[in-house]
This record gives structure tokens, C-alpha cells and sequence, in this order.
């Protein structure tokens, strides 16, 4: 079973909305399941996971902006920026991973489909 999580702009209270999605392969078959749950976070929680998202956003924006376009592979993407973009934008490693996967994979979505345009 695999997980993704998904976190999505909350409203203006301390509370943010995670969306949970597992997904389970049964033979041929997906069984997707989206749980979505709101989290009750203090004042400096939510302050703090509204700051690693827009850190999150910009360093999508930066590697997207500052990598060639032709590296859709995210290995080789993370060869090449993955210590910046811990260092300039202070992310996690996991984080730091995921910019990586996330702006490959939008570029192999563009190679396929031209008249696309990325957005954050």
C-alpha cells in the first residue's frame, strides 16, 4: 500500500487540511481511498507549516526556473540541484526530494503534452 499526502491551502484559522489518499493494488485492480481530516495546530504550528509550504512553492518556481528543460529524468535532476535547493531554501531532505520529483515530473508531462504550462 502506498501513501500520499497532499496539503492543501487551509482557511484562515490555526487549522490546515491534509488530504490522505491510499492506494492498495488488489491484483489487476486500484482501490483509491481519500481521507480528508483537518489538523489542529497552535498559532506557531501553523505558522511554521504555512512557512515550509511557501519554501516548498518557491523552490518548485527556482528548480523549475534554473534547470534545463530537457532533464525530465528526477534522479538526474536531483543530481543537480538537490543540495541548493536544501541550502537556499532551508527544506528537508524528504522535501528537498520532492521538488525534484515533482518539477520532473511536470516536464514529462510537458514533453508529452506541449501546450501545457506548468503552475504552482
Amino acid at each position: 500500500m502506498r501513501v500520499r499526502r497532499r496539503h492543501a491551502a487551509g482557511e484562515e484559522s490555526i487549522g490546515h487540511t491534509d488530504n490522505l489518499t491510499l492506494m492498495k493494488q488488489n491484483g489487476a485492480m486500484n482501490q483509491v481511498l481519500t481521507i480528508f481530516c483537518k489538523l489542529k495546530a497552535s498559532e506557531p504550528q501553523a505558522m511554521k507549516l504555512d512557512a515550509t509550504w511557501e519554501a516548498f512553492v518557491q523552490a518548485l518556481n527556482w528548480v523549475n526556473q534554473n534547470t534545463p528543460e530537457q532533464i525530465v529524468n528526477a534522479v538526474k535532476l536531483q543530481s543537480l540541484c538537490y543540495y541548493e535547493v536544501r541550502a537556499r531554501f532551508g527544506l528537508s531532505s524528504n522535501l528537498a526530494q520532492q521538488v525534484c520529483r515533482r518539477v520532473a515530473g511536470s516536464c514529462q508531462a510537458l514533453v508529452k503534452l506541449p501546450t501545457k504550462s506548468i503552475v504552482w
